[in-house]
């Protein structure tokens, strides 16, 4: 297939789910709770199909970061490569190097664990509901960069979705070697994994709004001066800052612009608004809802600080990722909810839409 068939083919599929997705019964009130629940499989076939789809793509430019990773793949066969950071993502690579499987497997594998774990967790959490809420993700404005551009970070933060189910379980020790495993693919995962920390000891979902608020504000009057000092510490970079610089291997057109991004904080501020509808004025009181929710606006508010940086948009993604599921739980697990189904819609395809707008005007990486 012609790689630059890839991208508008799997938008056009996603928004295409979406809208069946749509029509699907969502009852009102009581009647949640025994209501005929949607089949797991036909998540896990879709997943399927998309990793072997996305998996299996051409070695091309259009899909920028993958020419550098398959780069790195060769290179970890010298006996000069050597681990010095993301130790997990680059040990299992020069692992299956060294074993004798080639990229296109290495990639596969990659795609699995990104698809794989988003599913699960899909399937986890949303239990009643698990194919509108894969829909959601599925056609959120970050799924197809993550799964095919910055692919550390979709691994990582594919795996810290099941951090957040194993503590809502209370399941210890597998959130600790899953969060454990997401540091070693992505250092980014720094922010999220902290996050967790703090929105776990303290649960105040209107002191973190009021943050948020707050960081706009700061970063509208001093946005330069936390830049400058999130890259003297390196919290601004991707490992790759200086193969982006130089142009090898990228279309730096499909990178954020400079300046104060207004589209993305109207993006990224509509799960904060749901969020704190149903949480502050309808007194929603789901304690996995209300950590999910301050987790992305937390992550949200440290974007905002650096929203100027060039590289602004693998920042914000340390939000976006969690952005179907924070639009979406309380509209899905919420037991009594009127109008239910003209929710579901207009998040579902309000979600759909906006990917599909950034296509059309070419801002869909």
């Amino acid at each position: 297939m012609d790689p630059l068939l890839y991208k508008p083919l799997f938008l056009h599929l996603a928004v295409l789910l979406s809208m069946t997705v749509i029509a699907l019964p969502y009852p009102d009130d009581g009647r949640l709770l025994t209501t005929q629940r949607q089949k797991k499989g036909a998540v896990w076939i879709i997943a399927a199909i998309l990793i072997l789809w996305i998996g299996l793509r051409p070695l091309h430019g259009t899909f920028i970061d993958t020419m550098s990773y398959a780069r790195s793949f060769k290179e970890s066969l010298s006996s000069y490569y050597t681990i010095e950071s993301d130790v997990i993502f680059n040990g299992i690579m020069q692992w299956m190097a060294r074993a004798g499987f080639d990229v296109r497997t290495w990639l596969l594998f990659v795609e699995a664990v990104y698809i794989g774990f988003t599913a699960w967790a899909v399937c986890r959490l949303f239990k009643r509901w698990p194919m509108t809420a894969f829909a959601v993700m599925l056609a959120s404005f970050s799924f197809f960069a993550y799964g095919t551009n910055g692919i550390r970070n979709g691994m990582a933060c594919s795996i810290f979705l099941m951090v957040m189910v194993f503590v809502r379980d209370r399941r210890w020790v597998w959130a600790a070697l899953f969060a454990i495993a997401a540091l070693g693919i992505h250092k980014s995962l720094f922010l999220p994994v902290g996050a967790l920390l703090l929105a776990y000891l303290y649960r105040n979902t209107r002191a973190y709004a009021l943050g948020w608020l707050a960081c706009i504000a700061l970063s509208l009057v001093a946005g330069d001066y936390f830049i400058d000092i999130m890259s003297t510490q390196g919290l601004i970079d991707t490992g790759r800052n200086s193969e982006y610089l130089s142009g090898e291997y990228t279309d730096m057109s499909q990178f954020s612009n400079t300046g104060f991004r207004y589209d993305f904080l109207l993006y990224g501020c509509v799960p904060i608004l749901v969020g704190c509808y149903f949480v502050l004025r309808k007194k929603y009181d789901d304690a996995t809802y209300k950590l999910i929710l301050n987790v992305y606006i937390i992550c949200n508010a440290v974007w905002v600080l650096v929203n100027r940086s060039w590289l602004s948009n693998r920042i914000a993604y340390l939000s976006w990722f969690l952005y179907g599921f924070v639009l979406m739980y309380p509209l899905l697990m919420s037991p009594y909810l009127r109008h239910r189904r003209r929710w579901v819609a207009c998040a579902v395809m309000g979600n759909a839409a906006f990917s599909y707008v950034m296509w059309l005007i070419g801002k869909y990486v």
